[in-house]
């Protein structure tokens, strides 16, 4: 078991170390980082004189015209970013100042790496969650099953805050499947449980609440094991856990209880923060909202991952999955549908991004439902089954190889939540044709006449191509670290499906 969890693990990271951008992917991560760097430099996460770049990023508290800015987000992304702001940082000469403003390559780069291993950390714990049910094999696809056919495959590839709690959120549901699985409750668990939990709220403050609920309707299905000490350790994990996110909410807003998400990412004409803000975004149709994020031909759910369409099968596989898996579903469901409820209500549900990025922190929980349908109904339904998957396979890697946020420019309605048409697919199609011709994707002149940026117009979106270009020495170096790759995840499949128990068997 321990070898076989070794050996994925290693496939997983290779897996998205070759996948890796090498590069920043949206302007929240920028500002971000640049909140980063100020850290690692000055030990403050506050600044008088915030980065121009990223003007609207930054926020003071509305309760105080005097008082620093901040980056408008919650604090997990910035605490990820630490350390490769600070080897960017170290290593870096340029004046402190230049350094915020426009934060190193080394320090970017760094990011995109970090994002490739909690990338995954997740799908690793996706394997471990499927491996409590089903031979070491069948967990496995199924953990791969989740990077590549659903849009975590495209978000792996930023540096998106979404991304975090994704990962989050999937460790929290191995330390509550793990809670219903032990015949005697260790503290230990509950501590990693409490903990995942806050690691996903660090990233995705919003979700906490309703994670919160999850784990409370596990502790009532394990309520004949859970005592009175693992519900007080369990409530003081947590406590503690988001002491530093109330902290940050505070001196921001002036509440310990509301984030300072900038408003502006859902009305572009009015920026509004702290309670006006909420005020401000929740005023949309929840019933509008919801159609919505699961069926937009330009944002929904079962457009951008085809195989969570399984999901409408579950009542017919119900009575096939195992006690503890029915009641790991219904724990996380309550949770779910109450926080997919809440994004419905935004009025502006389908925020920027690649479909529904507000959805990405229970992808997990989706997930799960949809791998046991999947081994469920394999042996009846093998070829509507493969071909599924194929869809979704395809459709997810199209923006894995290119840069779907560059390749929108030239289709306007790509970031239309209510657009007729699946244009942000279309778009990517078009980048894929562009790269068949030899031909870059359109990019504004800003970005064309930047070497930097410039270099995620071109196909593949890998960092390795981009380091090839570079010089000779890097090409070998590129063409190297590749081969590398590859060779090790040839390695790692062959272990772990080749070479491994072939049946789907199911552990009661």
């Amino acid at each position: 078991m321990q070898r076989y969890s070794t050996t994925c693990f290693v496939f997983l990271l290779c897996f998205f170390f070759l996948f890796c951008s090498g590069r920043l992917a949206s302007g929240d991560a920028g500002a971000q980082l640049q909140a980063a760097v100020l850290l690692v430099n000055t030990g403050q996460l506050g600044t008088y004189a915030p980065p121009s770049s990223q003007g609207l990023e930054w926020l003071q508290n509305p309760q105080d015209s005097n008082s620093p800015y901040y980056q408008a987000h919650d604090i997990g992304n910035i605490l990820l970013m630490a350390p490769s702001a600070a080897l960017g940082s170290v290593l870096s000469k340029s004046p402190l100042e230049e350094k915020i403003e426009s934060p190193p390559l080394l320090a970017r780069v760094a990011v995109a790496m970090t994002c490739s291993i909690i990338s995954a950390v997740g799908c690793f714990f996706m394997f471990k969650l499927f491996s409590l049910f089903y031979s070491l094999r069948t967990a496995f696809l199924l953990s791969l099953a989740f990077a590549t056919t659903t849009f975590f495959w495209a978000y792996s590839k930023s540096a998106w805050d979404v991304l975090g709690a994704c990962m989050g959120t999937s460790i929290l549901l191995y330390c509550a499947a793990k809670i219903l699985h032990e015949e005697q409750l260790r503290n230990r668990t509950i501590l990693f449980a409490g903990g995942a939990l806050v690691l996903a709220g660090s990233f995705r403050y919003s979700l906490a609440p309703f994670l919160v609920l999850n784990v409370l309707a596990v502790f009532y299905f394990a309520r004949s094991k859970v005592r009175w000490q693992h519900l007080t350790l369990l409530l003081l994990v947590v406590l503690v856990g988001f002491l530093p996110s109330f902290i940050y909410n505070f001196v921001r807003t002036g509440s310990f209880l509301i984030p300072a998400l900038a408003a502006e990412q859902f009305n572009p004409n009015e920026v509004a923060t702290g309670p006006d803000q909420w005020q401000q975004t929740l005023t949309g149709n929840t019933l509008e909202g919801l159609l919505g994020l699961t069926l937009a031909p330009n944002k929904g759910l079962f457009v951008f991952a085809p195989i969570l369409l399984l999901l409408f099968f579950v009542p017919f596989a119900w009575k096939t999955f195992p006690a503890a898996a029915r009641r790991l579903i219904l724990s996380f469901g309550i949770g779910t549908v109450l926080y997919v409820l809440l994004i419905s209500s935004l009025s502006s549900w389908g925020a920027f991004g690649w479909g529904p990025r507000y959805l990405l922190p229970i992808l997990p929980i989706l997930f799960f439902a949809v791998g046991l349908t999947l081994a469920s109904l394999w042996d009846k339904h093998k070829y509507p089954l493969i071909g599924l998957i194929i869809v979704s396979f395809v459709l997810n890697a199209a923006p894995a190889l290119v840069n779907w946020h560059t390749a929108i420019n030239e289709f306007p309605q790509a970031t239309d939540e209510y657009a007729p048409l699946p244009y942000q697919h279309i778009a990517v199609w078009h980048g894929v044709y562009l790269a068949t011709q030899g031909e870059p994707l359109p990019t504004p002149p800003d970005i064309a006449n930047d070497p930097i940026r410039s270099a995620g117009s071109r196909f593949p979106d890998l960092w390795t191509f981009r380091l090839m270009e570079l010089s000779t020495p890097a090409l070998l170096a590129g063409l190297l670290i590749s081969l590398a790759l590859l060779a090790t995840l040839l390695w790692c499949f062959r272990k772990l499906v080749i070479n491994s128990e072939s049946s789907i068997r199911l552990r009661r």
